[in-house]
């Protein structure tokens, strides 16, 4: 009798309105997940003439993740500056953190001139290959006439991140 006392009583389960007792919270979850899969991947009406929202990406999916993925890179140059500051002394720490933003603004400014289109243009074998921007990814001349311009530089900036 005192063991049966002392063990914990657990409430019932919560049903639903209709008396079904409630998926699993897992279940609920890939659920949730799979709806919002479906969402991402159902394309949108199209925009009514005259509306000041005409562009949507090809996929928000790719896009959301892309944008999410160079984000944690990039937030690993804080990391690093933060990294580099501690093997300093801290009168350096200032020209250390300067050093990184140099290198992030430079390199960036490097990407968007040549290296990009170096990297992803043309057909040859060694280097670049046929990404299908048009006329050159030089300055990121010809991603305004692209497809999906967005999504053009948003892959030009993941590959920044990196």
């Amino acid at each position: 009798l005192l063991r049966t006392s002392l063990r914990p009583t657990h409430p019932p389960r919560p049903r639903h309105s209709k008396g079904a007792p409630m998926a699993d919270p897992a279940q609920q979850l890939l659920l949730r997940i799979e709806a919002l899969e479906r969402r991402l991947n159902t394309p949108p009406p199209p925009a009514s003439p005259g509306s000041s929202f005409a562009y949507v990406p090809a996929s928000t999916g790719d896009s959301f993740f892309l944008l999410c993925s160079g984000l944690m890179v990039f937030f690993m140059q804080c990391g690093f500056g933060m990294l580099e500051s501690g093997s300093v002394t801290s009168r350096s720490t200032q020209a250390i953190l300067l050093k990184n933003l140099l290198d992030a603004c430079i390199s960036g400014l490097l990407w968007w001139m040549v290296g990009h289109a170096v990297a992803f243009d043309g057909g040859n074998g060694f280097i670049g290959g046929e990404v299908g921007f048009s006329p050159s990814s030089f300055f990121t001349a010809g991603y305004r006439n692209a497809d999906d311009p967005g999504y053009s530089y948003l892959l030009w900036w993941f590959q920044w991140t990196f």
